[in-house]
């Protein structure tokens, strides 16, 4: 049986392809759809070929949720490596339970109608089991010899009236400030960039700065790796934030903040924000938020809440 690969670029016609998610052995020399992990160095590539699909169980055991009180722990461990001063900011995520009994592909659809700027993707192999996402951060884009990229951090609810606090601010000139670095370490030419500006992700808001450069097929496998991870979903510096997340985190994200989209002469690849995974008659959101030495656990937990209410709310509606 063949794997589903349905997905929805923004503000573009809705795409279903049949055939397999085999690994990749060189991303360079590969033109399609790819999936990848948050860790590691696998990369999945969708082959298309004249197949039945089927929708795949999960190959991990029961992905471990945290309860409010367990995630208080986590966030409250964080701010203790920070006055060890073993980072300035990392990324703790979560994974919310909830029932689902909807059709898989009834959700993908609902998601694509409320969120038109979103990248909307509905996969199942049995290499990852079933995941379903509408993520707002592209990663790399590229056409005609041109590429961007995008820093997006900082969140608030969208019905939020208040200012940007400081500490988001921060937050975000954090994750511009290393991309900045890591185009100009690739030698890329003129970089033109425009933001931070607020945008809105369905029940949340961000602040998001644009990048535009020159960018060819040969650099685009090195600028690839060199973003991912960006701080926005790790953290700064970027091995002592990977290594509390290896440390503190207690489950796996997966593909939660990984890499997903298509990838060839012409690229489109995003960070995989806002999925989850559908196991049984459950599904598991995956979310988080950007801790630092100010941070309060409490307001934390809300982020993460409000996050999840991007999938939650079109679900609830099914």
């Amino acid at each position: 049986m063949g794997d589903i690969l349905k997905y929805r670029f923004p503000n573009n016609e809705k795409q279903q392809k049949q055939g397999e998610f085999v690994v990749l052995e060189s991303l360079a020399r590969f033109d399609g759809f790819v999936v990848k992990a948050f860790v590691g160095d696998k990369y999945f590539g969708f082959q298309e070929s004249e197949v039945s699909v089927n929708f795949h169980p999960s190959t991990n055991k029961e992905p471990v949720c945290y309860s409010k009180t367990q995630y208080l722990e986590l966030a409250n461990a964080f701010l203790e490596e920070f006055k060890n001063e073993h980072a300035s900011k990392a990324i703790l995520s979560r994974i919310k339970k909830v029932e689902f009994t909807a059709n898989p592909e009834n959700y993908f659809d609902a998601l694509c109608d409320n969120y038109p700027t979103a990248f909307v993707y509905l996969i199942s192999s049995k290499e990852f089991g079933t995941w379903i996402g509408a993520t707002p951060e592209v990663l790399v884009s590229m056409e005609n010899g041109f590429g961007k990229t995008m820093a997006l951090a900082g969140t608030r609810p969208t019905n939020d009236n208040i200012e940007w606090t400081q500490k988001e601010r921060d937050e975000q000139q954090c994750v511009t400030d290393y991309i900045g670095t890591k185009l100009n370490e690739l030698n890329l030419g003129v970089i033109n960039f425009d933001g931070p500006k607020t945008v809105t992700s369905g029940p949340v808001q961000h602040l998001r700065t644009d990048f535009d450069f020159e960018l060819n097929r040969e650099k685009q496998v090195e600028l690839i790796e060199a973003l991912h991870p960006t701080p926005a979903v790790c953290g700064v510096p970027l091995n002592e934030s990977f290594e509390m997340i290896s440390e503190i985190e207690v489950h796996n994200r997966a593909l939660y903040t990984g890499l997903i989209g298509y990838v060839g002469s012409k690229t489109n690849l995003y960070v995989n924000l806002r999925c989850s995974q559908i196991i049984d008659s459950e599904c598991y959101l995956y979310v988080g938020g950007g801790l630092t030495i100010d941070s309060n656990p409490e307001d934390e937990w809300i982020e993460t809440e409000n996050k999840a209410k991007t999938l939650l709310n079109v679900m609830e509606n099914l």
